[in-house]
């Protein structure tokens, strides 16, 4: 099994339908300005896919894609302490406990 994440980029979806009425009006108020660099949903699910149907990545584990590539997920996301913290909290809620690390 192999284990990937994903960015889709910018994605015209609902997810602000849940959030603060701010969050809600000031999302409406650039409205225009997001129509010109968002992605379609459909757009926005290509590197899903690709990350699930290229053979390219049939073999490779542990990556970060954005278009479709791998790029660097960045320092903070880097720090073995904070992973450990984020998987006991993770354990916590779902009241589901597993090795840490995870096993490859």
């Amino acid at each position: 099994m192999t284990v990937n994440a994903v960015h889709p980029g910018c994605v015209r979806t609902e997810v602000t339908r849940h959030m603060p009425l701010v969050m809600r009006v000031a999302n409406i108020a650039i409205f225009p300005v997001l129509l010109l660099i968002q992605k379609t949903p459909k757009q926005g699910s290509v590197c899903t896919l690709d990350a699930v149907c290229n053979p390219v990545w049939s073999s490779v584990s542990g990556k970060y894609l954005f278009h479709c590539q791998e790029v660097s997920c960045g320092e903070a996301a880097e720090k073995m302490e904070d992973a450990q913290a984020l998987w006991e909290l993770s354990e916590k809620v779902t009241g589901i406990s597993s090795a840490f690390p995870p096993r490859s």
